[in-house]
């Protein structure tokens, strides 16, 4: 079985990783932007894309992957020059591997400056017709999630291109009724391949369930998806499903 994983940060990972993910059968990846620095300024954004575009899909194809990029202002790393680092964005919005905007998205106690880059990178995604993945956070999941969905709804984005990500047991079906594809994050501090194993049983056919690892500097697994299908697998469910979860859904909401 291939796989597509959907959310991960190449950058802060080894080269070994990306080969482990290749041999396991991953063939492409998603590498988001995000707040790796604590003084997250125009500057550095714009190295963080420029690394994400050459090195990054460079170290991929190297590895056996092919790499897919998402440009954006995580909700970690906000710039007091936004303006700036929003226009290149946009800007990017046309290169060939730039499949998304992202991860943007709320904090645990977001601030006014979090809501405003939110929504700006809600307004982009809306009028270029681009893929937007939005975080929320470990902490204070629900409360946060349905802030996040409340400025969704009032966007005005069609939400078959909007991924909420990271989501859990208690956000999934708020996610998934409104229509927005729901993001199964398969590490540490979000869900186990168990728990991802129980959404899907119970959500699949109701909704779009896009797995991935998330892997970044913190806890993760290169093999993640791999496990998540074969624990699939243990349980019967339909090959057809565990393609979607794992691949297709993800193909077809980065238009791959």
């Amino acid at each position: 079985m291939r796989y597509v994983d959907a959310h991960v940060h190449l950058d802060v990972r080894s080269y070994e990783d990306l080969e482990r993910m290749a041999l396991s059968g991953v063939r492409t990846v998603v590498t988001c932007a995000h707040d790796p620095y604590p003084d997250m300024t125009a500057e550095v954004y714009s190295a963080l894309f420029r690394r994400l575009l050459g090195v990054e899909t460079w170290r991929g194809e190297k590895a056996g992957l092919t790499v897919k990029v998402a440009v954006g202002v995580h909700p970690g790393g906000v710039p007091d020059n936004m303006s700036d680092v929003l226009r290149e964005v946009e800007e990017l919005l046309s290169h060939e591997d730039v499949v998304a905007i992202g991860e943007t998205g709320l904090n645990e106690n977001p601030d006014d400056r979090e809501i405003q880059v939110l929504e700006a990178q809600l307004k982009l995604a809306r009028e270029h017709e681009v893929p937007i993945i939005v975080h929320t956070p470990s902490r204070n999941k629900v409360e946060i999630t349905e802030k996040v969905l409340e400025i969704l709804n009032s966007s005005g984005i069609d939400p078959s291109l909007v991924l909420v990500d990271h989501a859990s047991a208690e956000t999934v079906s708020l996610i998934g009724e409104e229509g927005y594809a729901v993001g199964l994050t398969l590490r540490p501090g979000e869900l186990d391949v168990w728990e991802a194993c129980d959404i899907v049983e119970e959500y699949a056919d109701e909704m779009t369930l896009i797995a991935s690892s998330d892997l970044g500097s913190l806890a993760a697994d290169p093999l993640a998806l791999p496990k998540l299908a074969l624990e699939l697998e243990r349980r019967n469910v339909e090959k057809s499903i565990i393609r979607d979860v794992v691949a297709r859904n993800a193909e077809r909401f980065y238009g791959l």
